[in-house]
């Protein structure tokens, strides 16, 4: 495989291939951005997983060749362009910081902050998409000197009453479209509130403005029990479709993670999967900007035109997890390979294997937000009133392991790659069921005298039983499902 290394402000992609003579040759390029050595890269893995090495050893030569061409030009020119003294660093070297506006200082703020903190690609493109279209139209003129709390708080009053834009706003009348919501805002402040205390490092601001976050309304991510979920599965006849929902219940899986399954990391004897890499997309520019640490592959692009690409990197948090597997499952699985293999068969050497064990029949990946909706699509074909996103199979997964497990909390968080007290803290609602059997457990608590003249009313579903078992033996539990009865 192609490797990248880092020399100064430039990056050089190596790699081997055999000359005519079957010669092991170490081959170097020299790229600019760290984009362009990504996309080489991608180019040279694809070729050596396909065994083609004449085609690498062509692209090597022809490398050299036009490196070759390039050195006799510079080498024919008798003079050298003399330092601008209008250069960048000039102009930072002579410029008084505080007369800057906030979009300046955001240029070079971004890239920093995201490579400082080690965020992953979407996190810059959030930020990115952030400042252009809510901060930039604000405050992108305006010196930052001369930013205070009150601006801020009319800014986030502003937001508070902006229209949204996007699908929201699609084939609607002004008064349909809605306002943006209490998160979106919140997401707009946070960038705010990271870039202020570095703008007073770098003397952009003399003071840090006092403003107090806007609050926040989060609605509940909606779940399926386990016979919805068992029953779509069931009706489902896309067989990748199925696969997926299967597999994000069972293993608790966000969609990025399902997608991105490597058929490599599935052990079929101790029947297990290691959940190691997810698929994202992401903008150019962040592929540019950040550290490609945690980025495995980067896929071709499909249109030269694109200003994204479809990446492979590693999970959230960097942390491989292993879960089990249900031998339904794995028979699923088992019938995906055979289909890839038919794939292979057919397409031969324009096969792009990339390891995956969700892809399109040529081999290329298949996209997070593509499998998202043709779950949403199928909803909707098959009548389904109480809809889900693909995500929330997730949280229903976790919802009935904790059921099942008697709320080991231990051993449910560490399946879906989170902390106990996430868990706790956002999979903490209680089912209808569960919530006529507390109101049973508190009669029987409440009214000990009129037990004996009423027919019990708590289910004898084996599921109940337990809870109300764990219920009476754990108060913290108990408390629990009060707070999710009072709900």
């Amino acid at each position: 495989m192609a490797s990248i290394v880092q020399r100064g402000s430039s990056c050089a992609v190596k790699f081997d291939y055999l000359d005519e003579d079957g010669q092991k040759i170490q081959h170097w390029e020299s790229y600019k951005t760290k984009l362009e050595a990504m996309q080489r890269k991608a180019v040279i893995d694809n070729l050596q997983e396909k065994g083609q090495n004449g085609k690498i050893r062509d692209l090597a030569i022809e490398y050299k060749v036009n490196k070759a061409d390039v050195r006799h030009q510079r080498a024919k020119a008798d003079t050298i362009a003399p330092l601008n003294d209008n250069s960048a660093l000039s102009i930072v070297r002579k410029s008084d910081n505080l007369t800057k506006p906030f979009s300046e200082f955001a240029k070079v703020w971004v890239p920093v902050h995201v490579r400082k903190n080690q965020l992953e690609p979407a996190s810059y493109d959030s930020i990115v998409r952030n400042i252009e279209v809510h901060i930039n139209p604000y405050f992108g003129n305006k010196p930052m000197s001369t930013i205070t709390a009150n601006d801020i708080d009319m800014f986030i009053d502003h937001l508070m009453r902006k229209k949204c834009g996007g699908s929201k706003s699609y084939n609607k009348s002004a008064d349909e479209v809605p306002t943006l919501s209490s998160g979106s805002v919140k997401k707009v402040y946070d960038v705010l509130k990271a870039a202020l205390p570095v703008a007073k490092e770098w003397g952009y601001i003399r003071e840090i403005p006092k403003t107090k976050a806007p609050s926040v309304t989060y609605k509940k991510r909606k779940f399926w029990s386990s016979n919805q979920v068992m029953a779509a599965v069931s009706a489902i006849e896309d067989k990748e479709l199925r696969l997926a929902v299967h597999l994000a219940f069972v293993c608790s899986l966000r969609p990025g993670e399902a997608v991105g399954i490597a058929i490599n990391d599935i052990d079929f004897a101790d029947k297990s999967l290691w959940v190691s890499q997810t698929i994202q997309r992401a903008s150019d520019k962040a592929l540019m900007e950040i550290s490609s640490e945690d980025i495995i592959r980067v896929f071709p692009k499909q249109h030269d035109f694109s200003k994204t690409q479809l990446i492979l990197k590693t999970t959230k948090n960097d942390e491989n997890r292993k879960v089990f597997l249900t031998d339904p499952l794995l028979e699923e699985i088992k019938a995906m390979i055979d289909t890839i293999s038919e794939g292979k068969r057919f397409f031969k050497d324009e096969y792009h294997d990339y390891g995956l064990l969700f892809c399109h029949m040529n081999g290329d990946p298949i996209e997070t937000t593509q499998m998202v909706k043709r779950f949403r699509n199928w909803q909707r074909d098959f009548g389904i009133t109480d809809t889900i996103d693909m995500q929330a199979l997730r949280k229903s997964g976790q919802m009935h392991k904790m059921r099942i497990s008697k709320f080991d909390y231990q051993t449910v968080a560490s399946i879906g790659g989170h902390s106990p007290e996430v868990l706790m803290s956002n999979y903490d609602e209680a089912l209808e069921t569960e919530k006529k059997a507390l109101t049973s457990l508190l009669e029987t608590d409440l009214y000990p005298s009129s037990d004996s003249d009423k027919p019990a009313t708590v289910a004898q579903d084996e599921g109940l039983t337990r809870l109300l078992e764990v219920a009476k033996n754990n108060p913290e539990m108990l408390q629990l499902l009060i707070k999710a009865f009072e709900k």
